[in-house]
C-alpha cells in the first residue's frame, strides 16, 4: 500500500522513498536525488561494468552469462531459462512478460512492466498480462491468498508480524537489514537499499 500511495499520488509518506525514487528515474527518465539503484542497474545492464555496489546486478549477470549458480541466484537462474529457452518453467510468467517486452521492442513509457503494473494499480483493471500487479493489489489491499500471490503474502506477514512462515526468509533478511542496521547472512541486497536511503 505504500508502494502504491507513492506511485499514485507522488508524496512520499513513510518509508516509500524507494518506491519515489523508482518512479521517478523511471517515468521522467531524469536523474533525481539519490536514485542510485536505478542508475545502477542501468548502467551495469548497459555497460557490463561494475559500478559501485550493484552486486545483485552482477549476480544476475553472471547467472545469464556463465550458467553457473552462484550464491543464491536462483531467481537469475529462472531468468535465464525463459529467456534462452523461450519455456515457461514453474511460475516466471515475470520474466515471460520481460522477455516480451526486450524481444519485441514496444515501449510503452520506460519499461513495460512499470507500465503495466502502473496501470493495473491506478484503473485496478486487467490490462494485458498484468496479473502479476493486480495479484500484488488484492493480496496488500484484502489480505487474502488469490491465485499464486503466495511470495506477497508472505512478505506481508514477515513484516507485519515479524514471524517467519514457510519460505519468508527474504523478506525477514530484509528487515532485519532495514530495522536494526545489522548485515546478517546474505542480507547485503537489503544493506544496500538502506544505505542509499540513508543518503538521501
Amino acid at each position: 500500500m505504500i508502494i502504491k500511495k507513492c506511485l499514485n499520488n507522488g508524496v512520499i509518506i513513510g518509508n516509500c522513498k524507494i518506491a519515489m525514487i523508482i518512479k521517478k528515474c523511471l517515468n521522467n527518465g531524469v536523474i533525481i536525488g539519490n536514485c542510485k539503484i536505478v542508475m545502477i542497474i542501468k548502467k551495469c545492464l548497459n555497460n557490463g561494468v561494475i559500478i559501485g555496489n550493484c552486486k545483485i546486478v552482477m549476480i544476475i549477470k553472471k547467472c545469464l552469462n556463465n550458467g553457473v549458480v552462484i550464491g543464491n541466484c536462483n531467481i537469475a537462474m529462472i531468468i535465464k531459462k525463459c529467456l534462452n529457452n523461450g519455456v515457461i518453467i514453474g511460475n516466471c510468467k515475470i520474466v515471460m512478460i520481460i522477455k516480451k517486452c526486450l524481444n519485441n521492442g514496444v515501449i510503452i513509457g520506460n519499461c513495460k512492466i512499470v507500465m503495466i503494473i502502473k496501470k493495473c494499480l491506478n484503473n485496478g483493471v486487467v490490462i494485458g498480462n498484468c496479473k502479476i500487479a493486480m495479484i500484488i493489489k488484492k493480496c496488500l489491499n484484502n489480505g487474502v491468498i488469490i491465485g499464486n500471490c503466495k511470495i506477497v503474502m508472505i512478505i506481508k506477514k514477515c513484516l507485519n508480524n515479524g514471524v517467519i512462515i514457510g519460505n519468508c526468509k527474504i523478506a525477514m533478511i530484509i528487515k532485519k537489514c532495514l530495522n536494526n542496521g545489522v548485515v546478517i547472512g546474505n542480507c547485503k541486497i537489503a544493506m544496500i537499499i538502506e544505505l542509499r536511503v540513508a543518503l538521501m
